[in-house]
């Protein structure tokens, strides 16, 4: 499934077209991991990880995980099932879900609880769609000097999200099903003070430089859809139809 897309301002509008590679990793989430925002890093996970695999990120500016609305414009939640469930069909050998969002969430003042809790409801239809292989990500510092409560609260609400998400899933976690690319951590970009440094957060928000592409392709995502078995017992795959479908969820 090629996505190409037009750019309206600002936002993608894409297409869906056929391509028959057999193995297909979607991301899911916000204007961190959306090309048409400008993240340099979904690039280099396609060149990483070969020709075998299909990787597109259909994540949205602004979006928040679950934003009350039924708009796939602002959640995650919706575009789930207008995304990625609609095109399975049982062709691909092996197949992905990579999730990282919260951050809008978080910085609008939601509670770590409420945005796991989210996070948690989107995890579970992807499982209950069968999706072989979902990844959830922690969530990176940002300038939260605007953010509800300042930035001392949003960073405090941000570490309690993040340590949710590591008791929820990942090795350690409860459901050892999904595993947890703990970004959030990272030495060199997780820290509190990290946005701070624009090496790799040229805006104070997002990491896109070509610094943190290194790490955020590199050490994390790359490495995890590489690293998953060669093929599912159970191929449910993503549709590789030879009809272009043409979706407007973004």
């Amino acid at each position: 499934l090629a996505i190409t897309g037009t750019n309206n301002a600002g936002y993608s509008n894409p297409s869906i077209t056929a391509d028959v590679r057999p193995k297909f990793c979607m991301m899911e989430g916000d204007s961190i991991s959306s090309s048409g925002f400008g993240a340099l890093w979904p690039a280099a996970v396609q060149t990483a990880i070969g020709t075998d695999w299909l990787f597109q990120t259909t994540a949205r500016e602004y979006s928040q995980i679950d934003d009350g609305s039924a708009s796939p414009t602002a959640s995650v939640s919706v575009r789930l099932g207008t995304t990625v469930t609609p095109f399975r069909d049982g062709s691909r050998t092996q197949e992905a879900l990579i999730i990282w969002a919260g951050t809008n969430d978080i910085y609008g003042g939601d509670s770590a609880a409420t945005t796991y809790a989210a996070l948690a409801s989107v995890v579970a239809a992807a499982q209950a769609a069968n999706i072989a292989n979902i990844a959830v990500v922690t969530m990176l510092p940002r300038d939260g000097s605007a953010a509800v409560g300042g930035q001392s609260a949003m960073e405090t609400r941000r570490q309690d999200y993040n340590t949710l998400i590591k008791a929820g899933y990942g090795s350690t976690g409860t459901d050892t099903s999904v595993d947890v690319l703990d970004i959030g951590s990272d030495a060199t970009i997780g820290g509190a003070s990290d946005w701070s440094n624009a090496t790799y957060y040229p805006d104070g928000t997002h990491p896109q430089t070509s610094a943190s592409t290194t790490i955020i392709s590199g050490t994390y995502i790359s490495p995890w859809i590489v690293g998953l078995p060669a093929s599912q017992d159970a191929p449910t795959g993503l549709h590789a139809s030879v009809l272009t479908r043409r979706i407007s969820f973004l």
